[in-house]
């Protein structure tokens, strides 16, 4: 059997469709430019048909079916561990993404012919195909020409692709982070590691965005995720960034308690909701800052 051109990961919670159509795009794509390949799915427990709807149509995919919704950091580094074993390169992907025709090869293409540069990014496109707001860089105020190639610092993990061996140098995706910075956090240590990354304007795929399920564990986890990313960066600003996403909460819960004297009966719940999911967020933001966690990333032995 040839050794794979790529692995690509793939994390799904409760996305029977939308994975349904990445994995038929990313196989339709591959197949038209004759790559080798493997796919890894992680499913988090998504319990809506997911799993078994993988197994039977496409009973090649290697599948890790959690028992429990593990976030999406952990469901990364279990895919990437998988795929690290066998593969040169490897795409993180979504599963709320459907690749364009062309998009898998001219990132393959790209990296084989440049072998200073570490992973390769593309747009992201609305179904309209507009375009979607995407973060390239860790901090910049200049908006970068989205229509022409250029360095970025930043691969998210809603769709990229990167070589096994900065994995192996740079280690997994941060577990401290269960939804949220742990694309910035992992572009801050490759930046800081020599890693070089390239935007290539014609390898894009469809965005999707489905986070309105995650609603409420994002507002909870994400003021602790980025007052750790802080304490883990840049540690003299830590407190400044508390006193600021402090009032930021309290802000937010004020404008909150005003809609909830007068909104509709039927809407009540759903504000309440809110303003918990806040304090919740106040909590585990104030522990983090008084008691942080060491970092959490894993390593694989190089080959």
């Amino acid at each position: 059997m040839a050794k794979p051109k790529f692995a690509a990961v793939v994390i799904t919670y409760k996305t029977k469709q939308l994975v349904d159509d990445c994995l038929d795009s990313m196989i339709k794509d591959a197949q038209s430019a004759n790559l080798e390949y493997e796919i890894v799915v992680v499913d988090n427990a998504s319990g809506d048909g997911t799993v078994e709807m993988i197994k039977t149509k496409y009973p090649k995919v290697h599948l890790i079916a959690n028992t429990e919704n593990r976030g999406l950091t952990k469901a990364l580094n279990q895919g990437i561990g998988a795929a690290i074993k066998f593969a040169e390169y490897i795409f993180v992907s979504n599963s709320d993404v459907k690749i364009l025709p062309g998009t898998l090869k001219i990132m393959l293409d790209f990296l084989d012919e440049h072998p200073n540069f570490d992973g390769t990014l593309g747009p992201l496109f609305n179904p309209d195909m507009t375009r979607q707001m995407m973060k390239t860089h860790i901090w910049s105020l200049r908006r970068p020409n989205f229509e022409q190639q250029f360095k970025a610092e930043m691969v998210g993990t809603t769709f990229s692709l990167i070589r096994a061996a900065v994995f192996r140098r740079i280690g997994g995706y941060d577990e401290n982070y269960y939804f949220w910075n742990e694309d910035l956090d992992w572009a801050e240590r490759a930046k800081r590691g020599g890693c070089s990354f390239m935007y290539l304007p014609n390898a894009g795929v469809i965005h999707y965005v489905s986070r309105g399920k995650y609603r409420s564990i994002v507002t909870q986890e994400l003021y602790r995720s980025n007052i750790y990313y802080f304490k883990k960066f840049y540690g003299n600003w830590a407190w400044l960034v508390l006193l600021a996403l402090k009032a930021e909460i309290n802000y937010k819960k004020r404008q909150l308690q005003k809609e909830l004297k007068t909104a509709p009966v039927a809407e009540k719940e759903a504000i309440a909701t809110s303003i918990e999911d806040l304090n919740i967020s106040y909590r585990n933001m104030v522990q983090e800052y008084h008691h942080g966690r060491a970092p959490a990333s894993p390593i694989w032995e190089e080959k």
